[in-house]
């Protein structure tokens, strides 16, 4: 499986492609951002995109924002969305840690559906521990 970092002037050329995947995903769990808040972050190189393919297709993507989060400096996957994640989530995880400490920060974060617990627990063991949650009321 190939994780790619991909170029700001490329990020146009990429949406149609990933934006499937976005838009699945937040149906599932939406999130405090829109897509197009995603797209323009993009855009402006102020996220970055990471892609999961192979030969044939693009099978998942992250986007990843340099933050301050936690008392210290962090590099947060702000979503994380595709198809047979057991395949992609471990080299892309190797991709943003490499990432992270180029960028300065100590600490990987990743904020989503309950769900992830339990696929971080089958494919990055004793790589991510829970640290907050987030509940909704309706008024």
């Amino acid at each position: 499986m190939n994780i790619t970092l991909v170029p700001v002037a490329e990020i146009d050329n990429l949406w149609p492609s990933v934006s499937p995947m976005l838009l699945k995903c937040w149906e599932t769990a939406p999130g405090y951002l829109s897509l197009g808040e995603f797209w323009q972050m993009c855009r402006s190189g102020t996220a970055f995109v990471l892609v999961a393919h192979d030969e044939k297709a693009i099978v998942g993507t992250s986007i990843w924002q340099f933050q301050r989060g936690y008392g210290q400096d962090v590099f947060s996957c702000l979503v994380l969305a595709g198809e047979n994640a057991k395949t992609w989530l471990k080299p892309m995880f190797d991709v943003a840690a490499k990432m992270a400490k180029n960028g300065g920060a100590t600490s990987i974060s990743a904020t989503g559906r309950l769900q992830w617990q339990a696929m971080f627990d089958k494919h990055l063991p004793d790589v991510f521990k829970p640290v907050r949650q987030s509940y909704l009321a309706e008024v």
